[in-house]
């Protein structure tokens, strides 16, 4: 999560709702559900380009993935929660000097910093 995060630039709630088609392999690009956009619609979507490394985590991530309908799940057609993520984030960061930062949204704040 915290890669596809960085790479993509993508929300907690737009990485937990992600299904395994969003990741086009052989088109290389994900592509990101998203509900802030635009409040007519229930979804819009966008389309980041797949970075090597993302790819590379991506597919390890998929021989011990549970399956089912999200990217990112502990059982088939699970989502993980909202808490269990910021669990898992806070968890992650412990007793590193990294443990300061404020949560999931560090990584859209950088990636739209760095963005072209």
């Amino acid at each position: 999560m915290f890669v596809f995060a960085a790479r993509t630039g993508a929300r907690r709630s737009e990485i937990l709702r992600a299904d395994p088609a969003d990741i086009d392999f052989a088109g290389n690009i994900v592509l990101i559900r998203e509900k802030k956009r635009d409040r007519t619609r229930e979804l819009t979507f966008r389309h980041i380009p797949l970075s090597p490394f993302l790819v590379e985590v991506m597919f390890e991530w998929q021989t011990c993935h549970a399956g089912g309908r999200f990217v990112i799940s502990e059982e088939p057609d699970v989502p993980i929660t909202v808490q269990t993520s910021n669990y898992q984030f806070r968890a992650a960061l412990a007793g590193s000097k990294w443990a300061v930062l404020p949560g999931w949204h560090v990584f859209a704040i950088r990636s739209q910093a760095t963005a072209p």
